[in-house]
């Protein structure tokens, strides 16, 4: 429930009534596909969903960067706390973000995505479309997103953090 999907079948309905020619692919499954299936079923949305269901992770990394756009549509949680994967793998595979203000989302992806509020499916549709009809802007996205993860957010930059911020609290040590 963490991820939102609730909010993308009301988005799917937004999309197909603004005449864009647009599928949902979920990349893998698990928890909360069917009820998805289900909201989409019953807009009539049926042919607009692709379920993957579980991939290794070279195929699933592929099926991605074919992607035109990756949603990330988090929802409201006063105590939101998420594992930032699937925000950074977005970014690092080149591939525009669409995803919400929660939580560390805006430090993490530094101006690289576009943020929507959480739960506003008309704001989140209206971020895809615009995104969707300006090419340029996708690509830029895209390679500024990719590039900002590849240098920030990798495991060994992650590590890199770390071991600088316990040398540094070392040194204050050694200071006092």
């Amino acid at each position: 429930p963490w991820h939102g999907t609730t909010i993308l079948a009301p988005v799917m309905e937004f999309l197909s009534r603004s005449r864009l020619d647009v599928t949902l692919q979920i990349i893998g499954g698990g928890p909360g596909t069917f009820e998805l299936e289900e909201a989409m079923a019953s807009r009539g949305l049926t042919d607009r969903l692709a379920i993957t269901g579980p991939l290794p992770q070279r195929e699933a990394v592929r099926a991605l960067r074919l992607a035109d756009l990756s949603l990330a549509p988090y929802e409201p949680n006063s105590e939101f706390y998420f594992c930032p994967l699937k925000v950074v793998e977005s970014m690092a595979s080149g591939v525009p973000l669409v995803t919400t203000r929660c939580g560390d989302i805006p430090n993490l992806t530094a101006g690289h995505a576009a943020l929507c509020t959480p739960g506003d499916s008309l704001e989140f549709g209206e971020t895809i479309i615009q995104l969707l009809t300006n090419p340029e802007r996708r690509t830029d996205m895209a390679t500024a997103g990719q590039k900002h993860a590849l240098q920030y957010h990798t495991w060994n930059a992650n590590a890199t953090s770390v071991v600088r911020h316990v040398q540094e609290l070392q040194a204050e040590r050694s200071s006092l």
